[in-house]
């Protein structure tokens, strides 16, 4: 296993324990107000739903649109700060495993490899990160500095959120959002590939619309917090598409985001 994923997955392994613990402490030590409540939204939305699901996942996996340097720049330190790991490691396993090899052995995060490992644990079931199928990412080379100093820029970023916003405010704004971003990726890793699943389907209102050779289901509340990737079963099947709802009761609010971010293909 390469030290760069080993080191980013212990990282990753670090902040889901200490991230925890920050909350707890600060749910019986420290006083929550709207303000930090307002801040938990917006690190969401930043983190995970800019950042993960269109800058690493649409963007950076699939080119889904195509947009210019200083917002890939942006979009790849973003998702960087979902507690996800490096955007360009994040895109090749996506690509490289989950989509080639989706519900077999070699999908990292199959739920046939049980709860545990599918939620959180697949990270060290990796031996390889197959960055051959990302090769375009390493032609942008306004994001391989962030690839290539990742754990740095993450903990720095934290000692500083820490320092200038306070104990409460650093963990609604930047460490809620990161274990929530890694929680949602296991819920729907696990959920929306499962055969059956008779509570969470229901919860979840789930459904496929096409055939396809894996699991992959949509859910109509899962699509639209995940900015399209909860409509798995489209997503699997189309997997460029940009706008990942395609029946009209499929709302994926990232056609909202894209137009502002898209340019021409040069």
């Amino acid at each position: 296993m390469p030290s760069k994923w080993n080191t980013i997955i212990w990282l990753r392994f670090g902040h889901f324990v200490v991230g925890p613990a920050l909350i707890v402490y600060c749910l019986f030590f420290e006083e929550f107000t709207s303000t930090d409540v307002a801040l938990m939204a917006i690190g969401f939305f930043l983190f995970d739903s800019l950042g993960l699901q269109i800058g690493g996942h649409k963007l950076f996996s699939h080119q889904s649109f195509y947009t210019f340097k200083w917002v890939e720049t942006a979009l790849a330190y973003l998702s960087l700060m979902s507690g996800q790991g490096s955007p360009i490691i994040w895109a090749a396993i996506h690509q490289g495993l989950h989509h080639k090899h989706t519900d077999k052995e070699l999908d990292p995060h199959s739920p046939n490899k049980g709860f545990w490992t599918s939620f959180i644990a697949w990270p060290w079931k990796i031996e390889r990160v197959p960055f051959r199928s990302v090769p375009w990412l390493f032609n942008k080379k306004h994001i391989l500095p962030i690839h290539k100093y990742y754990t740095f820029i993450f903990i720095s970023t934290w000692v500083a959120g820490w320092l200038l916003l306070g104990t409460t405010k650093f963990v609604s704004f930047l460490v809620i959002p990161s274990v929530l971003s890694i929680s949602f990726a296991g819920v729907m890793s696990y959920f929306l590939h499962t055969e059956k699943s008779y509570f969470f389907d229901f919860l979840f209102i789930t459904y496929r619309s096409f055939k396809s050779e894996d699991n992959a289901k949509n859910s109509i509340i899962l699509g639209m917090l995940s900015f399209g990737t909860g409509f798995h079963n489209n997503h699997h099947v189309y997997p460029d598409r940009s706008n990942v709802g395609i029946k009209w009761y499929e709302f994926d609010p990232s056609v909202l985001i894209i137009p502002l971010l898209r340019k021409r293909k040069n």
